[in-house]
């Protein structure tokens, strides 16, 4: 089964042609693959962009949600001050207390009078207490240095100071 040399030279020839369009295939698609790549690229630059910009969104919020919180915490403290029932000495305690309160997670589920369930977080519940609670200095009382001084100084069980 000898071949004649025009047969191998067809051969050859089909097969440089066959190397060639495979070669043309791989050059394509190398081409194809590097604009994919940078646009890949392009895709996940936009979206480090992104997530970098609602990152920093979020902060905000958190920041702007903590100082609206502050600022809440703050006007109803001063609020139980000015109706007796926190003391002034005590003022600045109560808001750091109360900043340590979270309002994120149910704590408590209560019935009242009409039937309804109220249900508290950390601070509602907090709120709710001192805001029921009788006042400890009449409006109108002057709250004087020693009371303060008195307000400060620990109280023993069984004990009363005022």
């Amino acid at each position: 089964m000898a071949k004649s040399v025009e047969e191998l030279e067809k051969m050859f020839d089909s097969l440089s042609g066959t190397v060639k369009d495979y070669q043309l295939k791989l050059e394509s698609a190398q081409r194809d693959a590097k604009q994919y790549k940078e646009q890949a690229e392009a895709r996940e630059e936009e979206l480090r962009k992104y997530k970098e910009q609602v990152e920093t969104s979020n902060r905000e919020k958190e920041l702007a949600l903590a100082k609206s919180r502050e600022a809440e915490t703050k006007e109803f403290v001063e609020s139980q001050v000015k109706a007796g029932r926190i003391l002034p000495a005590f003022k600045e305690r109560v808001i750091e207390f109360m900043k340590s309160l979270t309002s994120e997670k149910e704590i408590a589920k209560f019935e009242e009078k009409d039937g309804s369930t109220k249900t508290h977080n950390q601070v509602s519940l907090f709120k709710e207490i001192l805001s029921k609670m009788k006042t400890l200095v009449p409006v109108g009382q002057e709250f004087t240095q020693a009371d303060e001084q008195i307000a400060d100084e620990p109280i023993e069980q069984g004990e009363s100071k005022f």
